[in-house]
């Protein structure tokens, strides 16, 4: 297992971390073995989601170290070499180890390993080793310089994540996340770009140059943020794109791009909302630029991480916005709505009515009137606007006062449906309309003279008799089609006799748990409903409890509407011959 020896034995092995989070170094013996993995029980911890539990073990055999992978999920990479799980592979001083955002440099006997007293090998701060196999450049940090290099880090994280999740926008996100990744990765250039689906050029959400705006690296003019399109594309496969080598030597093969704006050093992040790519934190160094920090690929990891968080917050800030809004236009629209209609029982002209009204959680445009004509006449309507808000809220009241007036004026459903329908549809956006009910009752001829437009819910109870469905009729809503002409019909309605109207909140109103097209309540259970009952307040409150039972509480999908007229004796429950009894 891992020892903190103190004292060598052969050739003992050192592991220290060029890049990725802050991991302490590790020390084994010759002979000995190393776990890593994300299990607390390895010797290396290595706490990341692309890291498996058991992940590798570095093994001294026969004076030798090998690495094993131990069939871990997303693999081992030894000097850019994907190894075989389960095949020991010889390790050197000087070879890089890579599991997942790590990047461990290997040092073998005496040279890297460290002695009484907590001395180390290498006393250089900006050592350059030089592998002549790769022609690659690596840095060597010691420890107490890493040790200092971590907590500047550390504090670098802290300081920005409270700028960070306090931006109000995107913008000034964006802004917060650039400045920290160049001030705390050496960087020379930096952007947070928008992720791009269709491969065209990305946004840039902000960007920054150290020492002020974005300048071009050749005459110091201002010029547009270029950026390596190979190394963004390798990043859209959700880690981080890495460009580490430094001229001289070989480069990962990241496209002409790279040499044509003389980058030596890149880096580019994903950032990720959930488990998808929503931005880009990129990062390079050009031309004399340098001072890139070994451990600035762990740095910009955590900070894309808080990037991401900063985003959904944003997210769900203007989410939680929007909800307030809806909920003051739909708070307006109710109470307009309550404002005109009548109370919710009555007598108007010798007919009684109930009325229930139930309002959804988004749809605010019911409409219900009664509106007494004299001579043994009365009105009735009832209708539903399409949409939600403060929109809706207007063409409901709208068309609730020009039928009301219509109607005292001409005492005509017909003629007073088509002048509403012509002027809504002239007046209203051609999303907006009204289903509509509207009845005449005249008591001396025992008649119902109706229109139905493009309404249809609505049921008869004959005096003594059985809830039964009508014929629709009518045509379109209105506000649809200005040129629509609407006709009426003539139906017998008596003593004892009751109509039941009602908005499509009652019959589609989906059942607790399923959506809004399954388990509806419908005009069976309506009709089943109301012939239980036997007057106007019992057929409005059986049907509006047996609703909101069906939806398994209080929060109906719709705006719900139910309304029940019978003529009455002409004296009983009285209380407006001319008009609705006030509230």
């Amino acid at each position: 297992m891992g020892t903190q020896s103190t004292s060598i034995l052969g050739e003992g092995l050192r592991i220290e971390p060029l890049s990725g989070p802050h991991v302490e170094p590790i020390e084994a013996e010759a002979g000995s073995s190393v776990s890593i993995g994300r299990s607390m029980k390895n010797d290396l911890v290595l706490l990341d989601g692309s890291v498996s539990r058991e992940h590798a073990m570095l093994q001294g055999k026969s004076g030798h170290w090998v690495l094993v992978d131990l069939g871990s999920r997303h693999g081992t990479m030894l000097n850019g070499v994907k190894i075989e799980p389960g095949e020991p592979a010889p390790v050197e001083s000087g070879d890089q180890i890579r599991i997942g955002p790590w990047t461990l440099s290997v040092s073998i006997g005496a040279g890297g390993f460290r002695g009484e007293r907590g001395r180390t090998g290498t006393t250089s701060l900006a050592a350059v080793v030089k592998d002549r196999r790769r022609g690659e450049v690596v840095q060597e940090v010691d420890a107490e310089s890493m040790g200092r290099l971590a907590q500047h880090r550390l504090d670098l994280l802290f300081e920005y994540a409270s700028t960070i999740n306090a931006a109000a926008d995107e913008s000034g996100l964006g802004a917060a996340v650039v400045e920290s990744a160049l001030s705390g990765s050496g960087f020379g250039r930096g952007a947070l770009l928008r992720a791009c689906e269709d491969g065209s050029e990305c946004e840039i959400i902000a960007s920054a140059v150290r020492g002020g705006g974005v300048r071009d690296d050749r005459d110091g003019s201002p010029t547009r943020f270029d950026i390596s399109a190979t190394l963004l594309a390798k990043a859209a496969e959700g880690k981080p794109a890495i460009l580490e080598s430094i001229g001289g030597g070989s480069t990962p093969d990241y496209g002409q791009s790279v040499m044509d704006l003389r980058i030596h050093s890149a880096l580019c992040v994903p950032v990720f909302q959930g488990d998808r790519v929503e931005a880009y934190l990129y990062l390079d160094a050009r031309g004399r630029e340098s001072g890139v920090q070994p451990d600035a690929t762990g740095f910009c990891v955590a900070l894309a991480r808080l990037c991401g968080l900063a985003m959904s917050n944003l997210v769900r800030r203007e989410l939680e916005k929007r909800h307030a809004e809806m909920e003051v236009q739909l708070g307006a629209a109710r109470e307009a709505q309550q404002m005109i209609l009548p109370s919710l029982s009555g007598d108007v002209g010798g007919l009684r009515y109930a009325l229930r009204m139930h309002p959804g959680l988004f749809v605010a445009g019911d409409l219900f009137d009664i509106v007494a004509l004299g001579e043994g006449r009365v009105a009735v309507f009832l209708g539903d606007v399409t949409g939600e808000g403060i929109g809706a809220g207007i063409l409901m009241a709208s068309g609730q006062a020009h039928l009301h007036a219509l109607l005292l004026q001409h005492g005509d459903p017909a003629l007073a449906v088509n002048e509403v329908n012509r002027y809504l549809a002239e007046h209203s956006p051609p999303d907006r309309f009204i289903s509509l009910w509207v009845g005449l009752f005249d008591r001396s001829a025992g008649t119902l003279t109706y229109v139905d437009a493009g309404h249809g819910h609505w049921v008869v109870i004959p005096s003594g008799g059985e809830p039964r469905k009508t014929d629709r009729g009518g045509g379109i809503p209105a506000a649809i089609d200005p040129g629509m002409t609407y006709t009426a019909r003539v139906m017998p309605f008596g003593e004892g006799d009751r109509v039941v109207v009602f908005s499509d909140g009652v019959v589609e109103q989906s059942g607790a748990g399923s959506t809004r097209s399954q388990d509806q309540f419908g005009l069976d259970n309506v009709l089943r409903v109301l012939a239980g009952s036997d007057c106007p307040d019992g057929d409005v409150e059986d049907v509006m409890r047996a609703v909101v039972s069906h939806a398994g509480g209080e929060n109906l999908d719709d705006d719900t509407t139910i309304a029940s007229v019978q003529w009455g004796d002409a004296g009983e429950g009285r209380v407006d011959p001319d008009g609705p009894t006030s509230r």
